[in-house]
Parts: structure tokens; sequence; C-alpha cells
């Protein structure tokens, strides 16, 4: 699934909850979540076939809708927090020693780690374009209650 999707549904989900540990950990757990869900990854299965340009697009889109989640809503804000959170478990996809052959890769987060939790769930996986779309209807809601102050602290 896309970083962008992952960082905006942990804003999403992070706005609703009570406190900022609540938010934390239901946007680590979104992320798992997400990652179940039936979907195409940028160099499918071969990570040797990502396409760089893409990935650093990706990254960027998340990176810019953390920081104006932090500017609108606060830094320690619960979507904020969701945000990042939701985010964080694919920083190891970049990690180095995790970007040669699949089978040679130490994925620490289980929705990484084990096969069977990925990309598991719905009859059809969601394309690239699909996803990208979900991700900027994410943002435009997330962003939007922080534009509006409903993404208080």
């Amino acid at each position: 699934m896309l970083l962008c999707v992952h960082a905006g549904v942990g804003a999403l989900v992070g706005r609703r909850l009570p406190g900022r540990a609540a938010a934390v950990l239901l946007g680590i757990g979104a992320h798992a979540a997400l990652d179940a869900i039936r979907h195409v990854d940028n160099g499918g299965d071969d990570p040797a076939a990502v396409d760089g340009l893409a990935c650093l697009a990706d990254a960027l889109l998340a990176a810019v809708g953390i920081a104006s989640l932090g500017l609108l809503g606060g830094w320690g804000s619960r979507a904020t927090l969701g945000a990042i959170s939701g985010a964080l478990p694919d920083l190891e996809l970049a990690l180095p020693w995790n970007r040669g052959s699949l089978g040679d890769a130490r994925f620490l987060f289980p929705s990484h780690a084990v096969a069977r939790l990925h990309s598991c769930l719905s009859p059809f996986p969601l394309s690239l374009r699909v996803q990208a779309a979900l991700a900027a209807f994410v943002w435009v809601l997330a962003l939007s209650a922080a534009a509006l102050g409903r993404g208080e602290s």
C-alpha cells in the first residue's frame, strides 16, 4: 500500500481517538490492516523492480501531508501522531539490507515479515491508481478537518 495512504488513514484514525497514545497505537494498527488488503506494490514482489521516482513522490506526498497536519493542527495533535505512526512501519522497506531480493530482506513489522498477513484480504487487488485516489481522498478529509480546527490535540 502506498505510504501516503498509510499516513492519511493514520491521520483520520488518530484524530478520532481519545488520546495521543491511542492515536499512535491505532496508527500502527491501521498500517497492518491496510497491508492486509490485497493491493499492488510498487515493483510487485521484486524489490529490484521498484520505481524509485514513484517511491520518492509517494514519500514526499506523505511528508507534505504530515507537515501540513503539524502546521495546521499542531505537531503533537492526535491526527499528526496517527499519520506519523501510520507511515512509520514502512521505513524498514527503505533500509539498505531490505533493498535486495525479497528472500534476503529482514523485516520486523508483522505485515511485512509474515507473507500470509500481507495483501491477503479482498477478492481483487487495489491498483496503484486506486491507491493514489484513496490517498487523495483521505488527505482531503484529514487536512480539511485540521484546517477547520477539528484536528485538536
